[in-house]
Formats: structure tokens, C-alpha cells, sequence
């Protein structure tokens, strides 16, 4: 039976990352990405993950219409622009950690850089599932008081309940205070999603989040039947950014849940701006 939830369901919305993943990137100035900020922030997300490495490099790099000297100058204007809604960063271990070389001081002083400039909760994510490097950076990150978004990686040939139930009580008892599935190879199905949160259910009460990509256009079918099990966050991305390596699309998943219990009650004129802010910027 899945769990009983009748909380509005929260969303995170990744635009603001995946933009730098489009060829709309090589264009891009300051001002178009600050020109959505409100629109963004009067949406009514939970959440928007903004930042990663792959964000801080392009503006470390960009040498033309790049008003910050520092990426982090960027991320606490942003900070500013946004009241109203948390502020994530989507952090590889593998990145951060590169060739085990970081010294816990350097680890420290990134991680507190971060908190400092604007962000608010941390997706730590391992692509190989790693334990040690996660509760490394779980533990700094911790220590500063900031929000943990635990991540593990879905896939069938460890999706056994043995494994997923430890690697579920391992992330819970290391600190997380959300618990993030991230479905990257589109695995799931309607059945499985189902399945797997029950699951969970059984192994943590901390909240729990859903990543899956939109792949071959069912991953917005796959948030539906989450949402039905008691999920109580989802990624989306605005529909510009919105493709097979992104999440199911905002406008689409928020249309779908209007009037429904559970609906998020995002706002759909300030979407509208930001999507056309962005279309914009995109041209």
C-alpha cells in the first residue's frame, strides 16, 4: 500500500543549472540570467538548484559580458534576489574530491564559502554510490549547519532491497536531512517507482526527493505515480531546458496537478515570465 501523504508536494526546478548545459550557454550574459531572478523567486518553488562546479567554472572562464570577477560575488547577488526560496547546489564528490587530494581544511574552507555566498542545501552525490567520500562531505557540511540532500544513484543491478536499504540507512544515519533518488539512466518504471518508495518508507522517515530524467518522455508519468506513493519533493525543469538529459518538464507536471490533491500550487504567470525571460535569453 503506498504511504499515506496529502502534503502539497515540493519542487525543485533546475534551470538554473541546466542551462549551462545547453548551447544557449555560449551566449549567455549577466543580465539575462539575473532579468528572471523575481519571476523565479514568486514562483512558489521550494527549491532551485543553482550551483554547481560546471556553474562556477563558465563564469570563472567567461570573459565577456561577465560582470563578477568571482563566481561566488554572483551566487550572493542571487542570494539577494532570492527571499522567498532555498538556493541548492549539486555537488560531486568526485569533483570536489578529485584524486582524494582535497585536505579536509580546503574541504572545509569550500563548503563554508559556499554556506556563506547563499546556498542553503547541498545534493551531495557520488556517481559510484561511495560511502566514504559522501559522508566526508556530509560531515563538513554539517558541521556549518547547512542542509544535506543525500543522494544515491538508482540502478536495476543494485536496486536489490538488500543494497538499497543500506545504502539508505547509511545515508540517514551519516546526517541527511533529505534523501534524493536520482534515477539518471531513466530505470524506473510506474511499477518499480512505486515499489522503491514504500521501500524506503520502511528504512527512513526523513523526506524524500525524486530525480529522474525525461529521457524517452515518461518521466513526467514516473512523477505522477510518486507523487500517488507518497514522494515529497520532485525535479522538474523549465520546459527551454526541459529535454531527454533534464528533468520532466514544470509546466507540464504543474498543469497535470492543478485542482489535485497534493497540488504544489506553483504560480503559473510568474512561469510564464521566467520561461519567456529565458527564451529569450536563449535566442
Amino acid at each position: 500500500m503506498a504511504m499515506e501523504n496529502t502534503a502539497p508536494v515540493l519542487v525543485c526546478d533546475t534551470v538554473l543549472r541546466d542551462i549551462y548545459r545547453s548551447s544557449a550557454a555560449l551566449s549567455l550574459t549577466g543580465e539575462d540570467i539575473t532579468s528572471v531572478y523575481r519571476a523565479l523567486d514568486e514562483s512558489g518553488y521550494y527549491a532551485l538548484e543553482c550551483w554547481s562546479d560546471q556553474v562556477m567554472d563558465y563564469w570563472r572562464l567567461k570573459e565577456e559580458n561577465n560582470p563578477w570577477s568571482d563566481p561566488w560575488e554572483m551566487l550572493a547577488q542571487m542570494k539577494q534576489a532570492f527571499p522567498e526560496t532555498r538556493l541548492q547546489m549539486f555537488l560531486r564528490t568526485r569533483a570536489l574530491l578529485a584524486g582524494e587530494n582535497m585536505t579536509d581544511e580546503a574541504l572545509d574552507a569550500y563548503i563554508l564559502q559556499a554556506i556563506e555566498s547563499g546556498i542553503d542545501i547541498f545534493r551531495v552525490y557520488d556517481a559510484e554510490n561511495d560511502r566514504e567520500r559522501l559522508v566526508r562531505v556530509m560531515r563538513t557540511i554539517k558541521k556549518y549547519g547547512a542542509a544535506i540532500e543525500a543522494a544515491f544513484c538508482y540502478r536495476k543491478k543494485t536496486g536489490t532491497n538488500d543494497t538499497t536499504e543500506r545504502i539508505v540507512r547509511d545515508l540517514t544515519e551519516a546526517g541527511a536531512d533529505i534523501l534524493s533518488v536520482m534515477d539518471l539512466n531513466r530505470e524506473l518504471t510506474k511499477t518499480s517507482v512505486t515499489r522503491l518508495i514504500e521501500d524506503i518508507r520502511k528504512w527512513t522517515r526523513i523526506p524524500l526527493n525524486l530525480r529522474v530524467r525525461h529521457a524517452d518522455g515518461a518521466g513526467e508519468e514516473i512523477l505522477m505515480k510518486a507523487v500517488e506513493a507518497g514522494v515529497d519533493i520532485v525535479d522538474t525543469s523549465l520546459s527551454l531546458f526541459a529535454d531527454r538529459f533534464s528533468q520532466p518538464v514544470t509546466e507540464s507536471f504543474i498543469t497535470r496537478m492543478q485542482g489535485v490533491e497534493r497540488d504544489p500550487g506553483l504560480d503559473s504567470s510568474q512561469l510564464r515570465k521566467a520561461s519567456e525571460g529565458l527564451l529569450k535569453a536563449a535566442a
